[in-house]
């Protein structure tokens, strides 16, 4: 079973990886070529449905031009992330 805060992580991650990704004006699509990411996996993790590895935010922070400490949330905006209800609960 998975720990709500490795989900929360995770989640506050991709929102840190799309918010760079609009800052620097770029399309998934665009990053995902440049970083050598595959853009189905691209969407995948920036749903927060997997997470990022290391090698894969040292490319985004390369093709985005910023450190990938970027992308490591704090602690107060982890708690913010909202999770899906559970199923049957």
């Amino acid at each position: 079973m998975r720990n709500s805060r490795d989900l929360r992580v995770r989640r506050a991650v991709a929102v840190e990886v799309k918010a760079a990704i609009e800052r620097a004006g770029k399309s998934v699509t665009e990053v995902a070529a440049a970083s050598g990411i595959a853009q189905t996996t691209l969407y995948r993790k920036l749903k927060g449905d997997t997470a990022f590895n290391v090698d894969e935010m040292s490319s985004l922070a390369r093709v985005l031009g910023v450190e990938a400490r970027r992308f490591m949330p704090d602690a107060a905006t982890v708690a913010e992330v909202r999770m899906p209800e559970a199923v049957g609960q």
